[in-house]
């Protein structure tokens, strides 16, 4: 069980949660640059409760397929007044649609063991089973959600560990990709329909003790789903109190493998458009460029694959305390195309070392 903490108010982990990343969660400051990015897996992004007020844990799993998307949140935090420490988040993309679903419970609630990978609730649980699949299953007004995610490609993680946040050496962020591709099969039952899933799925995984607010702006997460070769990038705009100011970093793996770790000193956004949903200007066609390397990334966002205003599922009272902080902080989903190209050869030119169009591009929006 969960030991001693402060008090807590889950509702505010949802604007936290959307600047992050299982994010969320690749921001990564330039001491990493040209490092090997150590392995990640479930079992080494366990529990680990913090004191500080900003503490927080997020486990992001995803499910894709040719029908739905769904994103789903486990988290803990201390975050303030009450005694609300924990919850869920769902978000169903479907027949166009975006359904959010959210929760949040009573400490005395959660039950969850230090040093072990797993979380249970009153919506739901997370949990390895002896397998060594992951299973979830969440319940929160009319949504059941059940997903069993297989054959598990473990990621990485992308900070190397804790990394500073701000100029105090005693903030700190983590962040992982603990699977980097899995198979997923489940059900999902909303208003009483149900709909069984087979599909693909992964696992975003952030640690922090401090704010994301205190130090960033927005956030920009760029993920495959592949089962044998995989790109995430991470771009991060941050606050004047991010010692890095702006920056973005790519892991390429090939077969479990980390082959490319590239920070990107330059980035052009040669085409934007306005998300339809929260009415921010996004990149449509960008390029991310290494000078060092000589390695070019090249993006091209797609159709749009869910989304919603955070503000728009927390209590009145939480929303005005919000937007003291926030102007309109948003979640969106995009489809992307992306190229991958390295100088290679005894000339030096350009090829191309990865192309997919099926990415996942998120946007964490916190103020335009």
């Amino acid at each position: 069980m969960f030991g001693q903490t402060l008090q807590f108010d889950f509702p505010r982990l949802l604007i936290r949660l959307s600047a992050y990343i299982l994010l969320s969660g690749l921001m990564l400051p330039g001491s990493l640059a040209g490092e090997d990015s150590p392995m990640s897996g479930p079992n080494r992004v366990v529990f680990q409760p913090g004191a500080t007020e900003g503490y927080l844990q997020a486990w992001n799993l995803n499910f894709r397929n040719s029908d739905f998307l769904i994103y789903t949140s486990f988290v803990i935090s201390n975050t303030g007044p009450g005694d609300r420490n924990h919850g869920v988040s769902v978000l169903v993309f479907h027949n166009n649609r975006s359904m959010v679903y959210t929760a949040e419970f009573d400490q005395s609630t959660l039950k969850a063991r230090a040093g072990t990978f797993g979380y249970q609730g009153p919506a739901g649980y997370m949990r390895l089973q002896a397998n060594g699949s992951l299973e979830l299953q969440i319940a929160v007004r009319d949504l059941r959600l059940q997903l069993v995610f297989d054959e598990i490609q473990p990621g990485m993680c992308l900070t190397g560990g804790r990394l500073i946040a701000t100029e105090s050496a005693d903030d700190f962020f983590q962040a992982d990709i603990p699977v980097a591709f899995a198979r997923a099969s489940g059900s999902v039952s909303i208003q009483g329909h149900r709909h069984i899933l087979s599909g693909s799925g992964g696992m975003e995984y952030l640690h922090t003790n401090r704010s994301p607010h205190v130090y960033a702006r927005d956030f920009w997460l760029l993920r495959s789903y592949d089962p044998e070769r995989g790109l995430f990038l991470g771009y991060l705009n941050g606050t004047d109190e991010f010692p890095e100011g702006r920056l973005a970093r790519l892991v390429f793996m090939d077969h479990g493998r980390v082959v490319r770790d590239i920070r990107f000193n330059e980035m052009n956004v040669q085409a934007t458009h306005r998300d339809v949903l929260s009415g921010f200007t996004l990149p449509m066609r960008s390029e991310f460029t290494d000078t060092s390397s000589g390695c070019r990334l090249q993006i091209q966002a797609g159709r749009f694959q869910g989304g919603y205003e955070v503000l728009s599922n927390v209590s009145l009272l939480l929303r005005w305390v919000l937007q003291l902080l926030f102007s309109r902080p948003y979640i969106v989903h995009y489809n992307a195309a992306v190229d991958l190209s390295c100088p290679s050869g005894a000339d030096n030119k350009l090829k191309s070392v990865y192309t997919s169009d099926r990415m996942q591009s998120t946007h964490y929006l916190l103020n335009e």
